[in-house]
C-alpha cells in the first residue's frame, strides 16, 4: 500500500482535517468502480482504510433481530481487528456503526451521500458524533455543501462495495439498496455473505437471493471470521479476484484449524504477545522489519480465532490466561 498523499486542505474540525483523498490511485479500490470516482472528502482517521475492512448492509426498515444482529456481527469484526464500513442509514446501517463504536478507537467508516455540512438522517448526529470521537471516518465524495439527493444515494453504495474486501448482507427486500451493493461488490471480486432468515418475511428475500447465487450462508460473526481468515488475510492474495462459488463456506469455515494452517505471521505474532496489554504499534515493532500491519492483523485474527489472543476495549491486544 502507498503511503497517503492528500491536498486541499478544507479546514480544522472538531474531530480533524478534512481531506482530499484519491481512493483509486492510493489503491484502496479497484479502477474498475463504476462511475469513476474522483478524489474523496475524508473526515477522520485515514489510517483506517489501510486495514481488512467489512461491509456490512441492509435494510434501513430492520426487524429488531435484524439490528440486533448487525450489532452483534459487527462488534465481534471489530473486536477482531477488522472495520467496518456503511452508510449512516437507519436500520442495518446505524446498528453496525454502533456495535463497531462499542468495541473502542478507530473500528468504523461511513460513506454519506451528501456533503459533510448535511447529516441525513438528521437523528444520526449524535451517532455521527460518536463515531468521529471514536477514532472513525466519514468519507464523501460531494462538496462539503452539498445536500442530500435520491441519486446519491446508490452512488455511496459503489463506494461502500468498493473499500470492503467483504460484504455481508443483513436483511434486505426485494428493492433494497444492499442488493445493489453486493451486485457491484461481486463484480469488483468481492466475497458476499448473506444471513439467512425467515422464509414468512420479505425482510429475508435479498439474504436468501444471494445465498442461492453462491453467497456465503453465515449463522455467526465466528463462522464468518474463519472464512475471513482463510481466504481475505493471506498474504499476496489478488486485490481483485472475481469468485463463484456455489457451494456454501459454513462448511469450509467450520473445517478451519489455524494452527494447522502452518501461515508463518501465526507464529510471529503469537511470539511477540503477552499477558501484559500491547497497542497494535507496540507489537509491530517487535515483529520483523518486514512485517506490516496487515500482517499483524492477520496473525492476531488467526490467534483470536485460536483463543490464543483477546483483543480489550482500548484496542490493545492480549494472550488468553490459559496459554
Amino acid at each position: 500500500m502507498t503511503s497517503l498523499k492528500h491536498s486541499g486542505l478544507l479546514h480544522q474540525g472538531k474531530h480533524s482535517k478534512t481531506l482530499r483523498l484519491d481512493l483509486i490511485h492510493q489503491g484502496y479500490v479497484p479502477e474498475t468502480l463504476e462511475p469513476k470516482l474522483k478524489p474523496v472528502y475524508l473526515l477522520g482517521e485515514a489510517g483506517l482504510l489501510s486495514r481488512p475492512i467489512i461491509g456490512i448492509v441492509g435494510s434501513r426498515h430492520a426487524s429488531p433481530q435484524g439490528m440486533a444482529d448487525s450489532f452483534w456481527f459487527a462488534k465481534e469484526l471489530a473486536r477482531a481487528g477488522c472495520v467496518i464500513v456503511s452508510g449512516l442509514a437507519v436500520g442495518i446501517d446505524a446498528a453496525a456503526h454502533r456495535g463497531a463504536i462499542s468495541v473502542g478507537r478507530g473500528t468504523t467508516i461511513a460513506v454519506v451521500a451528501h456533503g459533510f455540512s448535511f447529516c441525513y438522517p438528521a437523528r444520526h448526529q449524535l451517532l455521527r458524533d460518536e463515531l468521529l470521537d471514536s477514532g472513525g471516518t466519514l468519507i464523501s465524495e460531494y462538496e462539503p455543501n452539498t445536500p442530500p439527493r435520491p441519486h446519491q444515494f446508490l452512488h455511496r453504495n459503489r463506494i461502500i462495495a468498493g473499500l470492503c474486501d467483504a460484504l455481508l448482507v443483513i436483511e434486505a427486500g426485494p428493492k433494497s439498496g444492499a442488493l445493489t451493493t453486493a451486485s457491484i461488490a461481486l463484480d469488483l471480486g468481492k466475497d458476499i455473505y448473506a444471513l439467512p432468515g425467515s422464509i414468512h418475511s420479505e425482510l429475508s428475500y435479498g439474504g436468501h437471493q444471494l445465498i442461492r447465487q453462491g453467497a456465503g450462508l453465515v449463522e455467526s460473526p465466528h463462522e464468518l471470521l474463519t472464512d475471513l481468515g482463510r481466504k481475505l488475510l493471506p498474504a499476496n492474495r489478488p486485490a481483485i479476484q472475481k469468485k463463484h462459488r456455489k457451494e456454501s463456506r459454513v462448511q469450509e469455515a467450520r473445517q478451519a484449524d489455524f494452527p494447522e494452517m502452518k501461515d508463518p505471521r501465526y507464529d510471529q505474532v503469537n511470539l511477540v504477545l503477552s499477558y501484559e496489554p500491547q497497542t497494535l504499534s507496540e507489537l509491530l515493532l517487535k515483529l520483523p522489519k518486514d512485517s506490516g500491519e496487515n500482517d499483524l492483523i492477520a496473525g492476531l485474527l488467526m490467534l483470536e480465532l485460536d483463543r490464543r489472543a483477546y483483543r480489550l476495549p482500548d484496542g490493545r491486544w492480549v494472550r488468553f490466561k490459559n496459554h
